[in-house]
């Protein structure tokens, strides 16, 4: 999953973008540093951290998250939030906004779990503008999704999953998983993580997890409760343990 995390009002500053695999990163935080695009800001512009979400696999929108700046005066701010990622899409479509504001080539959705229900204009690939009336060049690569357009007017790519890289032309040579295990290159460009299949574990999802399987006759009657017991061969320094379930 892709999360995009920008300063943002009408015009955007800067934005970063992380991969999020839970067997990975369930305990993991992220710090990233996002500097305005000049030095002194407007008092009358309102400064806001938008975030959108997208599923890695299928490069499908699922939702964003509005935490906005309210002492824009300060020259540093320091956020610290946790982000609640939904299990499927959220993306509600506002009445009161998408027949006339965001045209044609956007639509109104209302940020998840946002008190106030703010909304925005997520607009089509290849428009920008908090209207969605510019229009631009998209640069990324054709397997790739263009988001949004940054202030030095380069194009914010979402890559898929074996591409990498500003525009996602770069790909993968190394990244290999055993047993159908899927590829998901890291954030660093530096190594992958194999998400194995049911039945296999390690590194590149070589090791096939140990299996029991436990029949009875046809004719034999079952008792309410059985004890199982499993006993582990260790290392010769150490003892032989039996556990019972």
């Amino acid at each position: 999953m892709d999360a995009i995390a920008d300063l943002k009002d009408e015009l955007l500053n800067l934005y970063e973008q992380l991969t999020y695999l839970s067997i990975r990163d369930c305990q993991k935080k992220f710090h990233f540093y996002l500097i305005y695009s000049t030095q002194l800001k407007s008092i009358d512009r309102h400064y806001s951290l938008h975030i959108d979400i997208y599923e890695k696999q299928s490069l499908i929108y699922r939702t964003s998250l509005l935490h906005k700046i309210n002492f824009s005066f300060l020259p540093v701010h320091w956020l610290a939030f946790i982000i609640d990622i939904p299990q499927q899409s959220t993306s509600y479509l506002d009445a009161n906004c998408a027949n006339d504001s965001c045209g044609p080539h956007g639509q109104c959705v209302r940020y998840f779990k946002d008190q106030q229900n703010s909304t925005f204009c997520q607009c089509q690939s290849g428009w920008t503008g908090q209207f969605c009336t510019i229009k631009y060049n998209c640069s990324c690569s054709p397997t790739a999704l263009c988001a949004g357009l940054t202030a030095a007017n380069q194009s914010i790519c979402i890559c898929p999953l074996h591409q990498f890289g500003r525009r996602c032309f770069l790909t993968k040579s190394i990244c290999f998983c055993q047993n159908r295990g899927e590829c998901v290159p890291n954030d660093d460009e530096d190594g992958f993580t194999c998400v194995c299949p049911r039945g296999f574990m390690g590194q590149r999802c070589e090791i096939a997890e140990n299996q029991l399987m436990i029949s009875f006759h046809q004719n034999l009657i079952l008792p309410e409760s059985i004890f199982i017991h499993f006993i582990q061969v260790l290392a010769h320094e150490q003892l032989r343990r039996a556990t019972t379930f």
